[in-house]
């Protein structure tokens, strides 16, 4: 078996979470696998920056107490972690074109009553997989401001709207309970003081990487190998995990059925760096929606001031497809005004195509079992974020898994 898996030459597209991931699992088993990047690093939707000799994370960075991939990883090549804290006041602020808004005595109140009738739901509901999105499933309209603080933690977080996304995308169920606690802990999950980017530039280097090649055709051969951009190295087995818009241009001439690729709805994300003054004392805020403010308006969803001593902020906002980014910019600026805040640069700023996810209606006519019965055809496989969920920890797990189920 080992010579065998030495043997046999695996590609694997996409240098991301599910990339690197698979490529790792695929290493320990023995296999040589090559990973194509397109871009000039590694780690996809990942991106730290440096500023002032300070580091900041543009992209996905969360890592949660139960990510234990995550953390096997990180362990694995000795990558920092440390504790996160949480706010130094726990305060949720929601805002609109109107002004800004924070949660009353009362609200609060509602928060923590609503939060345990959310508890009674879910624990005698035993059809976790219900055909339904995630509002509806937990009943959040009963709900209003549970749902209200919940919306404005899963948008912010990049995972798109609640109204959305469907239930089949929390493999694991209960995590959203732990979404929901009231934000009073102190002990949230983990931050790396070296920057996400390089947890995946460690694991790189175990790898063949090539960076700044972009796959743009495959090519089946009729012994069975694949071919990439028409060159004249074959493999005998073909992972693809990078995003599905452009897995599309790759298989597109392809005789299989790979039409799922044309049903995925996105979430555009956008990350500014400022530098404003002043800026809040508080480690960071969760901005939310008032209530007719719900769907996607180029609102900032979350803003996050890492270092106290630094004026540096990270600013978050989703928007619709082909909104502009000066625009996002200038809607960001009225919203900070009516709290006193200006901006005094913006020093960097980045945009992505997040959260690749279909329709609970297009879930609940079993897109998943489809895709399932595509993996191996060809010696073809699929990973990534849109056949789990858009976080770090569901990419790498679901690679991970590929890798155990069929190599």
């Amino acid at each position: 078996m080992s010579e065998c898996r030495i043997n046999k030459s695996i590609a694997i597209i996409g240098g991301g979470a599910a990339g690197i991931t698979a490529g790792i699992r695929l290493k320990d088993l023995g296999y040589s696998p090559v990973i194509f990047e397109a871009n000039s690093r590694v780690g996809g939707k990942v991106l730290t920056v440096e500023k002032e000799n300070r580091l900041f994370e543009m992209g996905a960075v969360w890592i949660g107490k139960q990510y234990q991939e995550i953390l096997g990883l990180a362990k694995r090549v000795n990558h920092p972690l440390e504790v996160a804290q949480g706010l130094k006041k726990s305060e949720f602020i929601f805002v609109d074109f109107e002004g800004v808004h924070r949660l009353t005595i009362s609200q609060k109140i509602c928060y923590i009553f609503e939060y345990y009738r959310f508890l009674t739901h879910i624990f005698f509901r035993k059809n976790v997989l219900a055909k339904s999105d995630i509002v509806s499933f937990y009943d959040l309209k009963k709900l209003p401001t549970l749902s209200r603080v919940i919306s404005a933690l899963w948008s912010g977080l990049g995972y798109g709207y609640l109204d959305e996304a469907s239930v089949k995308y929390f493999p694991h169920f209960f995590e959203i309970i732990k979404l929901a606690i009231p934000p009073f802990t102190t002990k949230l999950g983990y931050i790396s003081s070296e920057g996400i980017s390089s947890l995946w530039d460690r694991l790189a280097e175990e790898l063949d990487v090539r960076l700044n090649l972009e796959v743009t055709q495959i090519v089946l051969l009729r012994n069975g190998k694949i071919q990439i951009n028409g060159g004249s190295v074959q493999y005998d087995a073909l992972i693809i995990a990078c995003p599905p818009d452009q897995a599309k241009k790759i298989v597109a001439n392809q005789l299989e059925d790979y039409s799922f690729l044309d049903l995925f709805n996105y979430v555009h994300y956008h990350s500014l760096l400022i530098e404003s003054s002043p800026f809040p004392s508080q480690t960071g805020y969760f901005p939310g929606f008032t209530e007719g403010a719900f769907k996607r308006s180029s609102l900032p969803l979350l803003w996050f001031q890492p270092h106290q001593d630094n004026p540096h902020v990270l600013i978050y906002s989703i928007s619709e497809e082909g909104a502009r980014i000066e625009d996002i910019e200038e809607c960001i600026k009225r919203i900070l005004l009516k709290m006193g805040i200006t901006i005094k640069s913006i020093k960097e700023k980045k945009s992505w195509k997040y959260f690749p996810h279909f329709s609970p209606k297009v879930v609940d006519a079993g897109i998943f079992d489809d895709i399932e019965s595509l993996q191996g055809k060809n010696n073809i496989y699929w990973t990534g974020e849109y056949l789990s969920f858009a976080s770090m920890e569901h990419t790498a797990r679901h690679a991970s898994n590929l890798v155990r189920k069929y190599f």
